[in-house]
């Protein structure tokens, strides 16, 4: 199993865009790139080659004027987090970083669970990735 950490608020992966030139670009590219050389420091292997199964945790902090008692629920997970971003845009975001750091290519993976969760304030918004390799 490998653990790794992304710190910072889980950001969606948006679809490329067409920029007035007639070229296509991404927009979370920063993002992607800054999450790239987060994992890059935490794992300095070979690139995976055969199949992965990855399990992630996206951390949301919990928002502000929340009243004390939703604020506990949340915490304890009894309030599911089911604002935006969905999961599958998550999702994706994290096989784009993971490609080519970690695995060579994002079809490797054959399964993914995701699961979105509240932290408390003075937690660090994060996404803890754990890897599965096939042996």
């Amino acid at each position: 199993m490998i653990e790794l950490e992304i710190f910072g608020r889980p950001e969606p992966l948006n679809s490329t865009k067409v920029a007035r030139n007639g070229h296509f670009y991404n927009p979370k590219q920063k993002e992607i790139d800054k999450s790239k050389w987060q994992l890059k420091s935490q794992y300095n292997g070979e690139l995976i080659k055969g199949a992965v199964e990855l399990k992630v945790n996206y951390y949301f902090r919990v928002p502000k004027g929340t009243s004390c008692v939703k604020r506990k629920q949340m915490l304890a997970n009894i309030i599911k987090h089911t604002k935006r971003p969905d999961r599958g845009n998550l999702d994706k975001f994290v096989e784009d970083v993971l490609k080519g750091t970690i695995i060579a290519d994002d079809s490797q993976v054959w399964k993914l669970t995701g699961t979105k969760l509240w932290c408390a304030d003075w937690e660090r918004e994060k996404t803890i990735i754990y890897a599965f390799p096939e042996l």
